[in-house]
């Protein structure tokens, strides 16, 4: 009996104490989830005005004179003109629409300037007639010979259509001029638009002796020349083909800045992507063996650095006699280079002298208060490393989480364009400029344009649209990090094996060491899906409420940008309400980095717990508040680590896409010679900063989660009960005070089905069990 009590008691302790993650979960935030799934009828709602009422063709066609999109359907408008077999605008009176705004400036004025425009099914050639939809019509009956009947009548030039003096046999010349143009230059497509291509003719240069005259230039008494350069069968407009210039400058700088990323698309690629997921994978498993040298090697040299700087600080303030360092250095130029120069610059030198002890003083009590927490820090971050060896596909996952969030936020656009788009048609008046009469003595007609405007009602959908975006992509990243977060709880929470210990043998960089690493064994076979299965089938309310909160806290600060861009100009006459603005500003992006933060870790909550948010949330502060020198340490200490991967990653692509660039001749000569070797690099760089941020999140969440799992087994469990691994527990000093693994031989309940763990060996017959 009293055997009985002694196991039953054994038991109860084995059961006090948190072992694993909360397997028996209920939903939470329910109603959070509801409302998203309708927030997302309503945003499905406003998708569905914006593709009936906006065209977002339009933003890549161009349009005619009464306000139709060429190559779109045009359903926005009443009644619908299809218009998807004429793709392309011409201008055909660009010097007529030039005169007829000579009032606005080309350099301040120019998104004002409005032109005719005539949708065609391909680009006209010079000589060609170009019609409205009503020429065409007309034209029908009478044939284009009329056309040039009606020109020769009125003398051609711009403004044929004002001549008042067409014969009463020709009277209707005069509306048909108003549809149809004689196009007067040969037209190229470009963007959908047909821009003129003006002859640019030959140079010819002319010289001439001036000193003295009368001798050859080319002789050897003649001491100044003269040269005269003439530009032989060049053609162009009488105004500036304001549209023409606009697009090849476009077309030039596109060019320009493309071209070598196009000619290098292999390097890119290869080296930025496939590159990039190498030095990834490879800095995980640097980090799993010397991330301790790592983070006390950076310590000592910040500390040492420190020193230094402080040092040199005491002697340029004349308060440390400079032969001591230069006997130290064994150099007699140290003493004049470290001497001041001034009174004033010796007191400056002594504020800095000051202000450096203090903080290199603050450092070093930090090293010496907090070396413990700095060896979890790296304990922590080494034990992430093992973690994702255990379970190398959650670094896929993200990958997935990418492509969603790129299919999304190309609807997101698509929605967002056609939103932008709606509008209803209006007319522009041209009214005739003073310089029209130099033109022609015609009485000039005000001629109307159509175009659109804006509806009323759009900036409210704009608005609306914007904040679905950030909390639909906010949800998604959340459903991502909680999964993650999820599946690296589940790790940490795992039982240790006894009989799955091994024996490692590790030769670190900082000497040689004996590691005993005990497996984990896991509860699911495939721990990243067993954890997106939690998400979603528990938790995805939580994710609707946290993405929520974050997505409000950042449409305010896009409004407080729009609000900024609006009062720039009172900002600029008020130096307080600037910086007001700025300060408003900077708590709201701390604010947001808060949020995110809070946020996060309360997803670990969830993961680890089944919390709902808000219980969540409040536990997070809790941690805050008793663990805030763990937290903050290895939050410094992790932030650190991430930033220099991203740094490996980035530097180490670009190093390599350069000796790729400069020693393979494919790229020195011939059709694929790059001009320069700068945008190619920038944009590996770029491609390999990305993935290794995306890479490196895994890690990030990883370390993080294990953080917290250890603040939550510091306090909910106790001696003999600790869930953390050997590594973190040697690094805190309670090597011996950690759950001793329970694992009996022949247990048929605890063996592991894990996809990644070893079964432990069977027992001989003999052995006893």
């Amino acid at each position: 009996m009293a055997g009985c009590c002694k196991i039953c008691k054994c038991h109860k302790e084995d059961d006090d104490g948190m072992k694993d993650i909360n397997r028996n979960r209920s939903c939470t935030d329910i109603l959070f989830c509801f409302a998203f799934l309708g927030f997302l009828v309503v945003t499905g709602i406003v998708a569905i005005l914006g593709l009936t009422q906006g065209n977002v063709e339009s933003l890549f066609y161009g349009s005619n004179s009464v306000g139709m999109t060429c190559g779109s359907l045009n359903n926005n408008h009443k009644p619908n003109v299809d218009m998807t077999a004429k793709k392309y605008v011409v201008y055909p009176r660009l010097q007529e629409d030039m005169i007829k705004q000579a009032d606005l400036n080309p350099v301040t004025d120019l998104q004002k300037y409005t032109f005719f425009g005539i949708c065609v099914k391909e680009c006209p050639k010079s000589g060609a007639w170009v019609c409205t939809e009503q020429g065409e019509a007309d034209i029908k009956t009478k044939g284009k010979a009329y056309l040039d009947t009606c020109r020769s009548l009125a003398g051609g030039g711009a403004f044929a259509s004002a001549y008042n003096g067409f014969p009463t046999a020709n009277a209707d010349c005069k509306n048909l001029l108003k549809e149809c143009y004689l196009q007067m230059f040969d037209t190229e497509d470009i963007f959908f638009r047909c821009i003129n291509k003006y002859p640019k003719g030959t140079e010819s240069e002319t010289k001439a002796c001036i000193d003295p005259p009368g001798v050859s230039w080319s002789s050897a008494s003649c001491q100044k020349v003269s040269s005269n350069i003439t530009l032989i069968g060049s053609i162009s407009t009488n105004k500036a083909d304001l549209v023409a210039k606009q697009i090849s400058d476009a077309i030039s700088t596109a060019l320009r800045l493309f071209g070598d990323v196009q000619k290098a698309y292999v390097v890119i690629f290869l080296v930025g992507a496939l590159g990039a997921i190498v030095m990834g994978i490879l800095f995980l498993a640097l980090m799993r063996y010397t991330a301790k040298c790592i983070v006390w090697g950076f310590v000592w040299l910040a500390l040492l650095s420190a020193i230094g700087f402080t040092l040199i600080c005491w002697v340029k303030a004349g308060m440390v006699d400079a032969s001591i360092m230069t006997d130290y250095a064994g150099s007699t130029e140290l003493t004049s280079t470290l001497s001041a120069s001034n009174a004033s610059e010796t007191e400056n030198w002594k504020t800095l002298a000051y202000i450096s002890s203090a903080l290199t003083l603050i450092f070093l009590l930090i090293v010496v208060f907090f070396w413990r927490k700095i060896s979890l820090a790296s304990a922590i971050i080494s034990e992430a490393s093992k973690a994702i060896a255990s379970m190398p596909l959650i670094m896929l996952f993200p990958v997935n989480t990418a492509v969603i969030l790129v299919v999304v936020f190309a609807g997101w656009l698509l929605i967002m364009g056609n939103l932008w788009t709606m509008s209803n048609v209006t007319t522009t008046d041209l009214s005739a400029a003073s310089g029209a009469s130099i033109v022609t003595n015609a009485t000039l007609i005000d001629e109307q344009l159509k175009s659109v405007a804006p509806d009323a009602l759009k900036n409210y959908l704009l608005a609306f649209h914007i904040f679905a975006g950030l909390w639909i992509m906010n949800f998604v990243l959340g459903v991502s990090t909680l999964t993650i977060c999820g599946a690296f709880a589940a790790w940490y929470w795992t039982e240790p094996s006894k009989e799955l210990v091994e024996k490692q043998k590790c030769k670190m960089f900082c000497g040689g060491c004996k590691e005993s690493y005990r497996p984990r064994v896991a509860n699911d076979k495939h721990p990243v899906f067993a954890a997106f299965q939690r998400t979603v089938r528990y938790h995805l309310g939580s994710v609707a409420f946290g993405s929520l909160v974050i997505a409000i806290v950042q449409f305010i600060r896009l409004c407080l940008e729009y609000l900024n861009q609006k009062t720039a100009g009172l900002q600029k006459k008020n130096l307080v309400f600037k910086a007001v603005f700025c300060c408003v500003r900077c708590c709201l992006w701390c604010f947001e980095k808060c949020v995110k933060y809070v946020t996060r870790s309360a997803y670990i909550i969830i993961a680890t717990q089944g919390k709902s948010f808000c219980p969540a949330c409040c536990a997070v502060f809790g941690l805050l508040t008793k663990h805030t020198s763990t937290l903050g340490i290895t939050g410094a200490v992790s932030m650190f680590i991430i930033v220099l991967g991203k740094v490996v990653i980035t530097a180490g692509c670009g190093i390599i896409a350069y000796f790729w660039l400069e020693n393979d001749p494919t790229y020195s000569v011939g059709d694929m010679k790059l001009e320069s070797n700068v945008l190619p690099l920038i944009f590996v760089a770029l491609l390999a900063y990305m993935v290794g941020t995306l890479f490196l999140s895994v890690y990030d969440m990883g370390i993080d989660t294990i953080m917290i799992s250890f603040c939550i087994d510091s306090d909910e469990n106790k001696e003999g009960q600790y869930m953390y691994p050997e590594s973190l527990a040697k690094a805190i000093g309670k090597g011996s005070e950690t759950r001793k693994a329970k694992l009996e031989l022949g247990d048929q309940e605890k063996t592991t089905t894990s996809s990644y763990a070893v079964e432990p060996e069977k027992p001989s017959s003999g052995e006893f069990i």
